[in-house]
């Protein structure tokens, strides 16, 4: 069933936003509680920041694509780079009162990002576009119909009447049946690809 599908769909889709979306408001809290609102450390710290602020309130499945930025790669790997190498030891101080717990968030999500976001992708795309779906399935029916009523083939027929013509025949036999069946044979091209 149709409906039934799209709410597959959606329920996919919905429950990665909002396990997604959970992690990183739990740790953005813990962030804001121990260092305050909008807390201005290190550059690094910065993006960390902001990545877990996209994933909080997802606006396209692109905010989630760690992948693409590279200093939350390397976030995952030390503290480090977290800070630069001539950052001030307050600053240090202040992101390492928060680091193990922002870093097994952020792990956490990369974890839900590398298990589940294909899924989630697709069932975004699929819901975005099941309208269309729909359309090409109504579609497809009325012309097996048509085809049907008017005795019409396809040329993507061709191959399927081609196999049961042929289908436990020898190569003599089926040179001549085809020769009693068609008077003539136009041959456009044969590519082997």
């Amino acid at each position: 069933d149709i409906n039934s599908f799209k709410k597959k769909l959606v329920s996919i889709k919905d429950s990665f936003e909002s396990n997604i979306s959970s992690e990183a408001n739990k740790t953005i809290d813990l962030i804001h509680l121990k260092l305050g609102k909008e807390p201005k450390l290190s550059q690094n710290f910065g993006y960390v920041y902001s990545y877990l602020k996209k994933c909080s309130s997802i606006q396209s499945p692109s905010d989630l694509d760690y992948k693409r930025a590279k200093t939350i790669i390397k976030c995952l790997s030390s503290f480090e780079n977290w800070h630069k190498k001539n950052e001030s030891d307050e600053i240090k101080n202040k992101i390492l009162i928060v680091y193990n717990e922002v870093l097994q968030s952020l792990t956490n999500i990369v974890d839900l990002v590398d298990s589940s976001y294909l899924n989630y992708i697709t069932a975004v795309e699929l819901i975005r576009n099941f309208y269309a779906f729909a359309i090409i399935d109504v579609l497809k029916d009325e012309l097996s119909k048509y085809r049907e009523s008017e005795n019409v083939l396809l040329i993507s027929d061709t191959h399927q009447l081609l196999n049961e013509v042929i289908k436990d025949n020898h190569a003599p036999f089926i040179y001549e049946r085809a020769g009693l069946m068609y008077d003539y044979f136009l041959i456009d091209e044969f590519q082997d690809t």
